[in-house]
């Protein structure tokens, strides 16, 4: 009887020891830090960095995008603007006629372009900052995460950055970049090339040098 009584207690010390090994695999499993497989309609896609990046490399050196949104004019005031940027190897040009902004730099000169006042004027090379205008760019930003959104009935695929306190959001559909938003602006991508517009390197017709 007593030798009964010692194989029932092994018994149920296997059972408790079997229970708690299962509940700590499920635990550990719990807790993987590794990011879920998601799945939309593109099929399976996982956090991995890097779609922005591969699709500026997929553009090349010589490129045009127009976009619009609100950004800030010469007086500080934030307006509904219509952007142009265009790049040739290291030279580049952004216009915006609501900003009364055209910027070109080619060969390591800059010149400044106003539309309103037609004028051309000589500006110095360095220093210029566009990142303000121009967010289809990778300017030292942190990866974050890669997540699906529905917008409109259209189901995107963002991939989200940080710099700094800003966050900035790339909405892909269908492989084309097509919203950006930094922090609480939304940028609407109009239309991508993979060509340099060079009319944007051009100075009009009767614009004055001072």
């Amino acid at each position: 009887m007593k030798r009964k009584g010692v194989i029932i207690a092994i018994i149920v010390v296997l059972i408790v020891a079997v229970g708690v090994g299962i509940a700590i695999f499920l635990v550990n499993k719990n807790n993987n830090t590794d990011e879920p497989t998601k799945t939309n309609n593109y099929g399976k896609i996982t956090n991995i960095e890097g779609k922005i990046k591969e699709y500026l490399s997929g553009l090349g050196n010589n490129y045009a995008i127009k976009y619009s949104g609100k950004f800030e004019d010469n007086s500080g005031e934030r307006i509904t603007a219509l952007v142009e940027y265009t790049k040739d190897m290291d030279n580049y040009a952004i216009k915006s006629n609501e900003l009364d902004l055209y910027i070109v730099y080619e060969e390591g000169k800059a010149r400044s372009i106003s539309n309103r006042y037609k004028m051309v004027a000589k500006i110095p090379a360095s220093g210029i900052d566009i990142t303000k205008y121009n967010y289809v760019s990778d300017f030292g930003q942190e990866y974050v995460r890669t997540y699906d959104e529905e917008i409109e009935d259209k189901y995107y695929q963002v991939e989200e950055y940080k710099k700094d306190e800003d966050v900035i959001k790339y909405y892909f559909l269908d492989s084309e970049i097509k919203i950006i938003k930094y922090n609480d602006e939304t940028i609407r991508v109009i239309r991508v090339e993979k060509k340099t517009n060079r009319e944007l390197f051009e100075v009009p017709n009767g614009y004055k040098e001072v």
